[in-house]
C-alpha cells in the first residue's frame, strides 16, 4: 500500500532538494550538511523530510526556508518558514530531537520576564518612546533585552536590559591589557568569511561583565541568506552556531 502524504507534499520535497542543493555549492557550507547527515543516521536528529511533512500537515503554506537553529538553552531546532495565501510568513520551530513544535513560551529562556513585566519595572525605559525591543538569547550569555528609545529631544538611544530583573547591562570597555589580546579583526574576519563562505555585513565589539570580549556579526551568504555569529575577539572561535535570520 502507498502511503499518502499531505496534499503539496511532492512539491515541498521538491522545493527541500533544490535549497540542499543549493547549500551544498559551498564547501564551508558542504560541512556542515555532512554533519547534520550524520545526526540523522545516528538517530539524534529527526530527518528533515518528517519535520516538514508534520509542520505542513498543521501550517499549509509554500515553504520559503528551513535551518537547522540553536535553542536558547542549547537545543537544536528546525526553523521552517512558510509563506501564507494572505502573504503574510510564518516561522515554526520543531525541536529537531524530539519533533514536537515548539511554543512560543518555551522560546523563550526560563525565567525571562515577559514584555510588560518588564515595561513596569524599567525606570530607564520611561525616558522615551520605544521603538523596538528584541530579546536577545544565546547558549553560553545571559538573556538581554535590547531596546531602542526615542527621547524626548528627539535622539534615539540604545539600551540593554538584563532579561531576568530588567536592570540596564553595562558595556564595559576592554582595559588596554585586553586590547592587546584582541586578534587582528582583518584576520579574524578573512578566516570566519572562508568557513561560511559569506561576508560579513555588520559588527559591534562586546563585552558582558566578566567576561571576555566577543563580536556580535551579520553575514551574507552567496545564496542571499543573513547569519548571525558571536566570535570570541581574543580567540576568533565561534561561540554560538550559525543562526539564520531573514
Amino acid at each position: 500500500m502507498v502511503a499518502s502524504h499531505p496534499r503539496g507534499y511532492s512539491w515541498v520535497m521538491h522545493a527541500l532538494v533544490t535549497i540542499l542543493l543549493a547549500l551544498c555549492c559551498a564547501s564551508a557550507l558542504a560541512g556542515e550538511q555532512d554533519l547534520v547527515r550524520r545526526d540523522v543516521e545516528a538517530g539524534r536528529i529527526r530527518p528533515l523530510a518528517d519535520i516538514l511533512q508534520a509542520v505542513q500537515t498543521t501550517h499549509p503554506g509554500k515553504l520559503l526556508d528551513v535551518q537547522l537553529m540553536p535553542g536558547p538553552g542549547g537545543q537544536r531546532w528546525y526553523a521552517v518558514r512558510l509563506l501564507q495565501k494572505d502573504g503574510s510568513r510564518t516561522e515554526v520551530l520543531v525541536d529537531a530531537v524530539t519533533g514536537q513544535e515548539i511554543t512560543p513560551a518555551s522560546r523563550r529562556p526560563a525565567g525571562v520576564l515577559p514584555m510588560t513585566e518588564l515595561l513596569r519595572r524599567s525606570e530607564a525605559l520611561r525616558a522615551g518612546t520605544v521603538l523596538e525591543m528584541e530579546l536577545e538569547s544565546s547558549p553560553g550569555l545571559r538573556a538581554v533585552y535590547e531596546v531602542r528609545l526615542l527621547l524626548p529631544t528627539g535622539a534615539r538611544q540604545v539600551l540593554r536590559l538584563d532579561a531576568y530583573s530588567g536592570e540596564v547591562v553595562g558595556l564595559p570597555v576592554p582595559d588596554r591589557a585586553t586590547l592587546g589580546r584582541l586578534k587582528p579583526l582583518a584576520t579574524l574576519l578573512e578566516q570566519i568569511e572562508s568557513r561560511h563562505a559569506a561576508r560579513v555585513t555588520e559588527l559591534e565589539l562586546r563585552r558582558e561583565p566578566g567576561g571576555a570580549p566577543y563580536y556580535d556579526m551579520s553575514l551574507q551568504t552567496v545564496q542571499g541568506r543573513r547569519l548571525s555569529l558571536l566570535v570570541d575577539a581574543t580567540t576568533g572561535q565561534v561561540i554560538n552556531e550559525a543562526e539564520p535570520r531573514r
